[in-house]
């Protein structure tokens, strides 16, 4: 009898080829563990001591196949770790875990899988992000003079309303993009946006209006591409800018008590490569 983790993260018991889930607690601190198949009768009754004290196995079904269990536990175990670790690379995590597992062989189709639950995994650990650029955001309160009291506390007090966000825009190739993604910069009040996918060529920085618009890609437009657009005085604290590659973007700002990194990552999701996933880890 050995401990395992369902897909869920829910703890299971194997036990010949067959997995248990708890059903409930009974008298004398006694657990009852039923088979997950939910046309099987079997069941086993576990003391604390994980000690099974009585237990009726009679399955109406095939038990899963060894290999398949072993995938199961490596991925489950893997899926557990990525959350706790999340500065790890998928790659190193799975490879500390296949040496402790039984699993002599892999296919690149269960490597696959594994790393897309540990990328599944992590996305789960942290906030959904707005699908609009507005939404969650509380605008300041307006005085008797509406939207253009708003207007004049922001510009007597530009500290209070000092904001950083971040958008993927899927593209700033159509035209007039920039042009909304500027009007949206002023309508929700923020300071520096960082952007992703951006597909713009090459390395710039330069100054349109009231923004300064500092982008890094790769040779080809069409592919990645990040940038961060600074408004207002901001623009002109930038002390120095690191264009590290399409997917990484460092600007440093002047600020007091202490100078401020913004850095944009346009991190590959779980269907690149596995070259470009490791290229960014290191």
């Amino acid at each position: 009898m050995e401990f395992m983790y369902s897909e869920k993260n829910k703890k299971l018991i194997l036990l010949e080829g067959y997995k248990f889930g708890f059903q409930k607690k009974l008298a004398d601190d006694i657990d009852c563990w039923i088979c997950v198949k939910r046309t099987c009768k079997s069941y086993l009754k576990i003391n604390n001591l994980n000690i099974i004290v009585d237990k009726s196995i009679i399955h109406n079904h095939e038990k899963d196949d060894e290999k398949k269990l072993n995938i199961q536990k490596l991925s489950n175990i893997s899926k557990r770790e990525a959350q706790e670790a999340l500065h790890e690379r998928p790659a190193k995590i799975i490879h500390c875990e296949l040496a402790k597992s039984d699993i002599e062989t892999i296919d690149a189709q269960d490597l696959y899988r594994i790393r897309k639950n540990i990328h599944t995994s992590r996305c789960s650990t942290v906030p959904k992000l707005p699908k609009k650029l507005n939404h969650g955001i509380r605008k300041p309160r307006s005085g008797r003079g509406g939207n253009k009291a708003s207007s004049v506390v922001i510009e007597r007090n530009p500290h209070s309303s000092f904001r950083i966000g971040t958008w993927n825009i899927r593209t700033a190739l159509k035209a007039g993009k920039i042009e909304e993604i500027k009007e949206q910069i002023k309508n929700n009040y923020i300071g520096i946006l960082g952007i992703c996918e951006t597909r713009w060529s090459g390395k710039g920085d330069y100054i349109t209006e009231d923004f300064r618009v500092i982008h890094s890609g790769n040779d080809k437009s069409g592919k990645n591409g990040i940038a961060i657009i600074v408004q207002g005085k901001w623009k002109s604290n930038i002390m120095n800018t690191y264009h590290l590659n399409d997917r990484l973007l460092i600007v440093k700002i002047h600020a007091q008590p202490t100078d401020i990194y913004i850095i944009q990552v346009y991190f590959p999701t779980s269907n690149c490569q596995d070259v470009e996933i490791e290229r960014m880890y290191e």
